[in-house]
This record gives C-alpha cells, structure tokens and sequence, in this order.
C-alpha cells in the first residue's frame, strides 16, 4: 500500500518538514503569522526564508522544477497562507523567468491563488503583490498571452482600491497592449481614478494614463484615450517627463481622429511644458497646422517628407500619422454635409479631393458618422449622395444630458489631477525614487528606450500597415 502523502495547513508545517536546519530556524521565524501579526515586517522575512530556503527543495540542480514539491506548496490552504503565497509564486517566477515550461507549470497555480485570495489579505502586503505581478508580467514573452494576462488583471482589480492608481495595473496594462488583449484590461480603466494606493512611484502614475490612453486607441475609444493622455500633460512638477512629451504627441493625433482638430493644450502651471513640447514634438504641430488648412495634399507632403517620417517613425507614430489623413478626408466630407443636401459622388470626389470618395462614403455611414445615403435611379445613371438631416435635435433632452456629463467629467478630471498630487507629495521624495513630485528623471529616459523596442510595430487591424505605438 502506498504512503499517503503528508497534507500541510501552513507555511510554517511545510518549512519543519524539511530536513534543514535553516529551514527550522525559518519555521519558528514565521510561526503564527496571520493577520495579528506585523505583515510587513513578516513579509520581508519570509522573502529571504523563500530565498534560502524553500526554493531548494522546489528547483532541481538543472533548474527545472519538481513538481511534487510544489504540489505541496499548491496544497496550501489559500485563506490561511496567500501572503507566504505571493511571496513563494512571486520567488519562484523569478527563478523561472528563463524556463517556459516551468512558467506554464506555475502561472496557473498563481491564477488559482489570485481567486482565492483575500483582498485585504494582499493589501498587508503590498510591496510582495507588486512584485508578483512584475514577474508574472515578465514572463509574457516565454508562455501564451492569455494566461498572464487575466491574472493579472484580476490581481489588479482585487489588490487596489476601487478609485486608486497601483503599480500593479501598470503592469496589467503593460501585458494587455504586449498581448494584443486591450478589451481585457478595460475592467481597470473603466473606473476614475482620483488618488494613488502604496507602493507606486511617478512614473507608475504616468504609465497609467500613457498606456491607458494606447489601449483606448487600439480600440479607437479616441475620446477616452484623449483624456487619459490629456492627465499627462498637466500633471503639476517641476520638469517635464519624457512619458508626458509622448503623451502629448500621442494626444496631438488622436485629437485629430476623435475631433478633427487638435485643441490648445490644457493649462499648466509653468510654461516649461510648452516650451519643452516647442523643442521636442515640432514635428506634431506642423501635422496639426497641415490638417487645419484642409489640405490633403499639403497633410501628406509634410507626413512623408524625409524628417517627419524618420521622427514619426522613430516615435512609434506613423500608422497613427496615417490614419490622421483618413480622418482629414472624412472631415472634409462631413464638412461639405452642413452645404449640400445632394451631391453626384463625382462633384463630391472634386470637392472633397478624395479620389475613390464612393467607398469613403459608404464606410462613413456604416461608422455612423454622416446620415447619408448612396443612389443610383434610374440604373446606369451617375451616382449620387443624399445627405439627412440630423435625428438629434441639438436642444433636446439628450442633448443637455451629454453636455451636464461633459462639464462633470472635466471637473472630476481638474479634482482627479489634485488627489493625485497631493497623494503623491505626501508619500515624500525617497532615494528608491517613489514619491516626489512629476518631473523629469533618467530612469524615465531609459524607461522610453526600453518601451519603444517593446511596442514598436503593434498591429493591431486599423491600415494595412500596423500602427506602430511607443
């Protein structure tokens, strides 16, 4: 008859199994520990235990994982254990992140553990809870998207607070747009966030509404991604991020998609970020200029000449430069809707100077952007466009409602921004660089390189060539 297999409730039962000294020692270190105890203090302790440790018997001498062990580990009742749990997933990922088939034998057991656990549980443990999810984000390149990325996602959701910025959600952002998966992470933009939640820094606050603002745009939620990009741009400090100049480069476009113009820049409290922008997004403005003339023609010659593309290019944003001139032909259309009330699509063609206008038109009312239609009475005859007149009154209920939602959200926007900040300042300037107020640093210089080589050439359907995103 087979031995049965020990069953362990605890942490500290496992660690007295082994036969070590050390991890004895361990034990009575960690004996006891639950939600009386001083859980930050418990979980730098047991991050070295893990170290020293567990791993041992866990990792064979090739690397590779033993899977019975860690079955053992597995077996650990979850709502008496999830911190020793976050901190042994987060050491074994770590241990892994060069072995795909050791991530694929544990991101599922993270998965479980995220389900399981207990919010306020992980919330006495923050720093181990982002710490998990940057490994668990680091291994999106060895193991399939999806399964990193819901659990990500679901520790995002359950770790913060329901109108906080984390660390973690950048992370989860971070692997959505990696994976391609942007309707995942939409469960953590969808709410506003008007403060910050321990352990984050300046340049986790800044990722939030820089990548944020990408997953929108891949979803062509321009409005939204022009609010989150918008944060950047006035987020009060003494310098200027790197990740706002990108921010606003971003936002120069795709105000040209969601509005057809770009707007003047929200107010800062300095004119260093103007000037900043003067320096370095030149080439954004002369795009802006170029549209607002209504020339096709003039809008492609700067695109393409030799510097704006190398810039564009350079800054991940050529596909969205192209997707600007589609726009400028569709605005100029819609434009001529307020003019005429019946076109012949070859009068439109000139008019518009959009040579196959036909299909543009008939895209357009399929997006719901004009209220058109296309005839051709009688048969062989030239074809001609019907504009209609708008269902929606402009004073209408409706109307009213859309714009009482629109003058709330700018002020929940201005209120969002001081939270943020005040949040943010009362942490206090440290040397590991959380805290402070926004502004310029080296770490985000070289956070920009390493993102540009990350997200360079996503596709994600819009043109035939992918938009290429920072």
């Amino acid at each position: 008859m087979a031995e049965s297999k020990p069953s362990f409730t605890s942490l500290e039962e496992l660690l007295r199994a082994q036969p070590s000294t050390d991890a004895s020692v361990a034990a009575t270190d960690l004996a006891g520990a639950d939600t009386n105890k001083q859980w930050t203090t418990w979980a730098k302790k047991a991050k070295a235990t893990i170290s020293s440790v567990i791993l041992t018997p866990l990792v064979a001498a090739n690397g590779a994982l033993l899977v019975t062990q860690l079955d053992d580990v597995a077996a650990l009742p979850v709502d008496q254990n999830a911190a020793a749990l976050v901190v042994i997933y987060a050491a074994l990922l770590h241990n892994q992140r060069q072995h795909a088939e050791g991530l694929r034998t544990l991101i599922p057991r993270v998965a479980a553990l995220v389900r399981a656990a207990d919010a306020d549980t992980l919330r006495r443990v923050p720093d181990q809870v982002v710490d998990l999810a940057k490994r668990l984000a680091a291994a999106i390149s060895l193991v399939p998207a999806a399964a990193v990325v819901h659990p990500l996602v679901n520790l995002a959701r359950k770790f913060a607070l329901p109108d906080s910025i984390t660390a973690v959600h950048v992370y989860a952002l971070h692997a959505c747009l990696l994976s391609h998966n942007f309707k995942a992470v939409l469960p953590i933009l969808s709410t506003d966030k008007t403060t910050t939640q321990k352990p984050i820094n300046i340049k986790d606050v800044l990722l939030y509404h820089y990548l944020g603002g990408m997953v929108y745009t891949a979803l062509k939620r321009y409005t939204e991604a022009c609010e989150l990009f918008s944060f950047n741009m006035i987020a009060p400090g003494r310098g200027v991020s790197q990740i706002q100049v990108e921010s606003y480069k971003k936002w120069a476009l795709v105000s040209l998609l969601a509005t057809g113009r770009v707007p003047k820049p929200p107010k800062t409290d300095s004119d260093m970020f103007a000037n900043v922008i003067l320096h370095h997004a030149r080439v954004y403005k002369d795009l802006a200029t170029a549209f607002d003339t209504g020339s096709l023609a003039q809008f492609q010659a700067i695109m393409d000449a030799s510097h704006t593309a190398a810039t564009l290019r350079a800054d991940g944003n050529y596909g969205l430069a192209r997707q600007a001139l589609d726009a400028l032909a569709r605005h100029k259309v819609q434009a001529l809707t307020t003019t005429f009330l019946t076109l012949a699509v070859a009068d439109l063609a000139v008019l518009a100077d959009v040579p196959d206008v036909e299909r543009m038109v008939a895209g357009m009312i399929a997006d719901k952007q004009v209220r058109a239609v296309i005839r051709q009475e009688p048969v062989g005859s030239a074809a001609m466009v019907q504009f209609l007149d708008d269902e929606h009154a402009f004073d209408d209920d409706a109307t009213h409602a859309d714009v009482a939602a629109r003058i709330e959200k700018v002020v929940k926007a201005a209120a969002a921004v001081r939270g943020i900040n005040e949040a943010m300042a009362l942490t206090g300037s440290k040397a590991s660089g959380r805290g402070g107020s926004f502004g310029v640093s080296e770490r985000d210089m070289a956070m920009q390189a390493a993102l540009l080589n990350s997200y360079d050439d996503m596709d994600v359907g819009y043109l035939d060539d992918p938009m290429e995103v920072l």
